[in-house]
């Protein structure tokens, strides 16, 4: 399978499977200040930044012509 043939939306998919199966979540009281994006979406853009070797810099313009910031 190519590395590009995987969607973002199939990857946001495993994430808030592997965070509900593993029983993370964000909604833990805990000191400091609260997460400003859920875990899934953390999850799923550092393996789509991952697969496709993007630096961090890359990542969201790679995303800006499929709805990167239209997830959540």
């Amino acid at each position: 399978m190519r590395r590009n043939a995987i969607p973002f939306d199939t990857l946001l998919q495993l994430a808030e499977e592997f965070c509900a199966e593993k029983e993370l979540n964000n909604n833990k009281k805990r000191r400091g200040r609260p997460p400003l994006y859920p875990l899934p979406l953390i999850l799923a853009i550092w393996l789509w930044k991952t697969m496709l070797k993007l630096s961090l810099r890359w990542t969201p313009l790679s995303r800006q012509k499929t709805g990167f910031f239209k997830v959540y």
